[in-house]
């Protein structure tokens, strides 16, 4: 790098991308949004942009191989996060942010109606990420989907069949059974 802040080339990288009028994407997506199909507002670079909207309580934690920047646009959101022999619940406000750290299962509580921006680093080749479900009795994972980017049909297809089986909700550690929806 130069002294005047140039990349090894000499130049700075060419700018190409408009500014997203975020709201915009949000209206000219809702039909994709409602199905959980809708992707990222930015990505495929240096960093990934999500727009988040807020579907209700659920009950699996995330497990990132990068830092998450949560921005909150709409509404509150409580953020519960797994620490060793506890869960701590952290409260975003409307107009705040929160840095989720790699590798800590964080799990969004977004009511309805509640919007939001995730903003994360594109991860390296071969990392992944994880949607676990704990033994509220022993802290056990008792189920998990894990991909190198899981995709929303994938993890809704994994939780649909969690859902619906109780045995794949029973903790083998300590037989408790997590509730499923509704419960």
């Amino acid at each position: 790098m130069t002294a005047s802040g140039e990349g090894s080339a000499g130049r700075p990288p060419e700018v190409t991308s408009p500014a997203i009028d975020v709201l915009g994407w949000l209206a000219d997506n809702r039909e994709l949004i409602d199905r959980g199909a809708a992707g990222p507002v930015i990505g495929g670079g240096e960093l990934t942009v999500l727009l988040v909207e807020g579907r209700g309580p659920r009950r699996d934690y995330h497990v990132n191989s990068v830092a998450e920047l949560f921005y909150q646009l709409r509404g509150d959101i409580v953020v519960s996060v797994r620490q060793p022999g506890r869960v701590r619940d952290i409260l975003v406000r409307t107009g705040e942010l929160w840095i989720a750290p790699a590798g800590v299962p964080h799990s969004p509580q977004r009511p309805v109606g509640s919007l939001g921006l995730v903003v994360e680093r594109a991860r390296e080749p071969g990392t992944t990420e994880a949607f676990r479900w704990f033994c509220a009795a022993c802290d056990a994972v008792v189920f998990e989907v894990t991909g190198g980017h899981v995709q929303p049909a994938e993890l809704r297809s994994g939780v649909a069949a969690f859902n619906a089986s109780v045995a794949a909700r029973t903790c083998a550690a300590c037989g408790t059974v997590v509730p499923g929806p509704g419960d």
